[in-house]
Parts: structure tokens; C-alpha cells; sequence
């Protein structure tokens, strides 16, 4: 069973934009005061199932959100749009294709923190 939000994490990580477990997490988003300046978060938001035409295979097509949260705008707008870029079009084994649209700015969380959500649709078969 593929495993999408794990492994566009660890795309992240490897390319250098986090830290898993630290800056960088599979899950949703928590309030921690004590966060570091900028953190990741990329969990599932729902999708549909298509059937794939020409086989008797289907079309898997969740879809994620990564979401940014950062102290200051600036530095959270570039990572954000820097893990957009890396994820779109990211040519990932054992999938069809990532796609990912452009940072959507969101409102400040309960702390004060700016934030970002990065639609991202994965597709592969089973």
C-alpha cells in the first residue's frame, strides 16, 4: 500500500527543505508554542477514484495538502514556493505523477504564524 504523504516527505527531506519528525511531518498540523521558525506539514484531504480507461486497472488519484507555517512572510512564502516547484511534475517511482498548484496563502493560525496550503494531486494504479 503506497503511502503518499510519507513519501513526499521524504522527497522534502532529501532535497533539504526539512527535517522529518522535526520541521517536516506526515500528519495534521498541531499548536506547539515552541515550534521552530518554519514547519511542514503534508496529509491527505480527500480524492476520488477513477477508473483508469484502457485496463481493467484503477486510476488512484488522492489528493494532499502540504501546509507551511512560518514566524515571518517572507521566508515562509519562498519555502513554501520552493515546495511546490519540487513537488510538481516530481518524477517519483511507483507513480503516475505528482502535481502540485501554486501556495495558497491562508490566515494567521492561533499563534500569530503565517500560513500556506499546497494542493497536491498524487495518481498511480493498482
Amino acid at each position: 500500500m503506497r503511502r503518499p504523504a510519507e513519501d513526499i516527505v521524504a522527497v522534502l527531506v532529501a532535497a533539504g527543505l526539512g527535517v522529518a519528525g522535526q520541521t517536516v511531518f506526515s500528519g495534521q498540523p498541531t499548536d506547539i508554542a515552541e515550534a521552530p521558525p518554519i514547519e511542514v506539514f503534508v496529509f491527505s484531504s480527500g480524492g476520488v477514484q477513477m477508473p483508469y480507461m484502457g485496463s481493467g486497472d484503477s486510476l488512484k488519484s488522492p489528493r494532499l495538502r502540504a501546509q507551511v507555517r512560518s514566524r515571518t512572510y517572507l521566508a515562509g512564502e519562498l519555502h513554501a514556493n520552493e515546495i511546490a516547484a519540487l513537488i510538481d511534475g516530481h518524477p517519483s517511482p511507483g507513480y503516475a505523477g505528482w502535481r502540485a498548484d501554486l501556495p495558497i496563502p491562508m490566515p494567521k493560525d492561533g499563534l500569530g504564524r503565517f500560513r500556506w496550503s499546497i494542493p497536491i494531486l498524487v495518481q498511480y494504479t493498482e
